[in-house]
């Protein structure tokens, strides 16, 4: 492969980038991280209500090192939760997600 190929595929990578993750991040409602049994938001709004709940079961379950996504598949809400998380504790936040609207969780006011 010649430089100039390589510098093409840089450049291109380059670009690629910034879009694949857009395009990744378009159906995310919300990011949080677990550290020592608390929630903090990292990416997107989350009403109150929602993180208080949420919260309440990271801290029962003393979770930490988990990410925990809210995304938005086929008009309702989905947790992915990432790390080691117990199955029970990852359902029970399931749980917690799936009493709300996709709408309740998008209508959080900016803070």
């Amino acid at each position: 492969m010649s430089v100039d190929t390589l510098i093409i595929l840089g450049v291109g990578a380059l670009v690629a980038a910034p879009i694949v993750i857009g395009l990744s991040r378009a159906n995310e409602v919300v990011v949080l991280d677990a550290r020592g049994g608390r929630l903090e938001v990292r990416r997107g709004r989350v009403p109150a209500k929602v993180l208080r709940e949420l919260g309440e079961v990271a801290r029962r379950a003393g979770l930490d090192g988990a990410r925990l996504r809210v995304v938005a598949e086929g008009g309702r809400p989905r947790l992915i939760v990432e790390g080691a998380v117990d199955a029970g504790v990852a359902q029970r936040l399931r749980n917690v997600v799936g009493l709300f609207t996709l709408a309740e969780l998008r209508q959080a006011k900016r803070g």
